[in-house]
């Protein structure tokens, strides 16, 4: 059973669960998300930044197909450069 806290990914097509992160983690999203996104605004660089929950698929060989698709991680923090990749 998963209980609720704990973070979860697909690899390979099989669920693996772990514990939630510690608040010195949070601590160390949040301020790398700060600097992260600041900069981005102030170089008017032409990305997106997203934090989790925040599905990324990871697609074997380039397809896209949901069903084959078996590996999905949520980061803490994804920045997504090409708009082609969102979806």
């Amino acid at each position: 059973m998963v209980r609720w806290g704990t973070m979860r990914k697909i690899i390979d097509g099989v669920i693996y669960a772990f514990s939630a992160p510690l608040l010195s983690h949070a601590i160390a999203v949040r301020t790398f998300l700060a600097y992260t996104f600041n900069f981005i605004k102030n170089n008017k660089v032409k990305c997106q930044i997203f934090t989790a929950p925040f599905d990324v698929r990871l697609p074997r060989n380039g397809d896209l197909t949901d069903n084959k698709i078996f590996d999905v991680v949520q980061p803490d923090i994804v920045v997504v450069c090409d708009p082609s990749k969102l979806g």
